[in-house]
Formats: structure tokens, C-alpha cells, sequence
């Protein structure tokens, strides 16, 4: 049985509200699988709370619970810390190897909406017709609207140092050219796709390592779709698929040092990106926090409690 691999950090409310919708939109099972991200056994506590059966269990060194939840069994894993997107991606992909022998595994956020049915056996068509698929990404729409699928790999210059100035000052109008987003979405081969909602070959994510443990959030999509790569393995755009994605974006301080960290790790690692480079981006993203702290933080703030 394939399998949906979903990290929660205390909200699993949403995570569970989300499956349902999922569920109701797709034509074949699929094995539900919930990473609890939190240190306090949120997820279980969340189940005791709301008097939702459960069973214990183990897998390794983590403590697992199975339960039933609008008709639909799920498998809720307590990672017991907040470990960040690819640890807990790889626990809940390890769990699928061994107990559900999937296919292929979506890793999904929570923050999504399904406009249309789902058919699952356009994934397993993909990978059967082209066997050298190891990442699939549907259209992803950014709040109902822009396009977030399929994308190119850009230069650290356009994507972080020009970036940084583009998303503090000019509000991501030129996210297009510099945001790698790809002016060409035709179905096949592209370079990586969004993680919000993507599609790994199960083997092949296997055999590639899984994702890249060294980044807690952001730019995981891309370092898998380089490790696929490496190994003679593709990215694929699939169209027919549409996902809506309401993300609110990086909106605040500690979460842009989080991606700025990412993605200085990705140039340096996957891109070999100089130490000039390296050390320009925090050059540039220095610049861009210090100006907006002073005028969004201070002198707006000041302006709007004056009004």
C-alpha cells in the first residue's frame, strides 16, 4: 500500500482535518502516516483528550499509536523533539518501507485544499511509463491562484543575494525569474518541484539516502531532486494533478534565518558555491533583516500607533 507521510508540530487537528479531505478526494487506499514533531507527546495527548482509541506500539526507539479517526486508520509516530521536516519525513518513510511496502510516498503539509478528485494511478502510471522517475510534483496553486510547479535550479545571485532584496523590499514581484519558478510547465522532466506536496519513488528515495538530515526546514525539495539526480534519476512535472497550497509564507525572523541557513547549506553542499558567494548572501541577507527591522519594526510600527 502506498502511504501519505505528514509532520505535525502541534497541530494535528489540522493534520487530521486535511487527511480526511485528502481522503475523500482519492480513488484508491492509501496508509496515513503522522510524524509527531513535538517534544510534549502532543499528538498523543491530543488523542486521549478527544477520546480517541488508540493501540501503543514501537518501531525502533519511538513509540507509535494506531487509531481510527473518521473511518480511516492512521499510524501517528512520536519523534520526541521538534527534529524538523526531513528527520521526520525519513521516520515516516523508514515506518512505510517496513510495514506497508509502498510504491511511492507523498509527503504532504497539513496547509493544503483538494479542488478536484485525485488519481493516484497517475502516479503509478508515471513511474511504470518512465522508469527513471524518482520525484513527481503535481500543479501546486499558491492560495487558489499562482503557480508554484514546476521549477528551474538558479544561481546562488538570483536566488539568494538578489532573493533576499526581492522578498524584504520589492513584496516577491519578481519571484518568477528569480524564484526559479519554471515559464515553460509542460508535463515531463523538470529540474525540482515544490515539497508542500511531493512524490518520491519509494525505492529510489531509499537508494538516494532519503532527505538530507542536515537541514532542519527549506530547500529539501531541491537537494533530493539533486540526489536523484546524481544517481541517474528525474524530477517529473505531472499537470494533470492539482493541489492548492495556502501557505502564508516566511513571516517572520527566526523562520527566514532558518531558509537563509537552508539554502547557504544547499549552494555550498549540492552547489559547490564558493566561500565568496557564501559569505555575499550573508552579506545580502544582512542588509535586507537590518533595513527591514528599522522600517517595518520600528519606524512603521511607530506610525501606526501615532494614526
Amino acid at each position: 500500500m502506498n502511504s501519505i507521510i505528514l509532520t505535525d508540530y502541534k497541530n494535528i487537528a489540522r493534520t487530521l482535518d486535511m487527511c480526511v479531505r485528502f481522503n475523500n478526494k482519492i480513488n484508491e487506499p492509501i496508509a496515513y502516516i503522522i510524524v509527531d514533531n513535538s517534544a510534549e507527546e502532543f499528538g498523543r495527548k491530543y488523542l486521549y483528550d478527544n477520546s480517541i482509541e488508540y493501540t501503543p506500539g514501537a518501531f525502533g526507539s519511538k513509540l507509535v499509536y494506531t487509531f481510527t479517526y473518521e473511518g480511516i486508520d492512521f499510524v501517528l509516530i512520536d519523534n520526541a523533539a521538534n527534529a524538523g521536516y526531513a528527520i521526520g519525513n525519513n521516520v515516516g518513510a523508514s515506518y512505510a518501507r517496513e510495514k506497508f511496502k509502498s510504491e511511492f510516498y507523498i509527503f504532504s503539509n497539513s496547509d493544503l485544499d483538494f479542488p478536484e478528485e485525485i488519481d493516484l494511478g497517475l502516479v503509478s502510471g508515471a513511474i511504470h511509463e518512465h522508469p527513471e522517475i524518482g520525484i513527481i510534483g503535481p500543479n501546486v496553486l499558491y492560495m487558489g491562484q499562482k503557480r508554484q510547479n514546476p521549477r528551474k535550479f538558479r544561481g546562488i545571485w538570483s536566488q539568494m543575494i538578489a532573493g533576499d532584496f526581492n522578498s524584504r523590499w520589492f513584496h516577491c514581484k519578481f519571484n518568477d525569474k528569480l524564484n526559479c519558478l519554471d515559464p515553460d510547465p509542460k508535463e515531463g522532466n523538470t529540474d525540482w518541484v515544490t515539497g508542500c506536496f511531493l512524490i518520491a519513488a519509494a525505492d529510489k528515495f531509499h537508494e538516494v539516502g532519503c532527505f538530507d538530515e542536515n537541514t532542519f526546514l527549506y530547500a529539501e525539495e531541491m537537494i533530493i531532486s539533486k540526489r536523484m539526480l546524481a544517481k541517474g534519476y528525474t524530477t517529473y512535472y505531472l499537470p494533470q494533478m492539482t493541489i492548492v497550497h495556502n501557505h502564508q509564507g516566511v513571516d517572520n525572523r527566526k523562520m527566514r534565518k532558518i531558509l537563509h541557513k537552508s539554502m547557504k547549506y544547499y549552494y555550498k553542499r549540492y552547489e559547490k558555491t564558493n566561500f565568496f558567494l557564501l559569505g555575499l548572501s550573508d552579506v545580502s541577507f544582512g542588509i535586507t533583516e537590518f533595513g527591514y527591522y528599522i522600517f517595518h519594526d520600528l519606524i512603521k510600527v511607530k506610525l501606526l500607533k501615532k494614526g
